[in-house]
């Protein structure tokens, strides 16, 4: 399991990328955290089947 770790990846015969993309790992974890940041709640979702029920007719 201890193998080095080298940059070069492997693809399967037939399936190489055309164009190799090199992001910054710093950007992909920023636009991850924004997506994942928790929002404010500010709307109170009614579950109870009844009371949405009664409320659309």
């Amino acid at each position: 399991m201890n193998q080095p770790d080298n940059s070069e990846k492997l693809y399967p015969e037939g399936y190489e990328p055309n164009i190799t993309i090199k992001e910054e790992s710093n950007t992909r974890n920023q636009l991850l955290n924004e997506i994942l940041k928790p929002s404010p709640v500010t709307e109170s979702v009614d579950t109870d089947l009844f009371t949405v029920m009664a409320k659309r007719r």
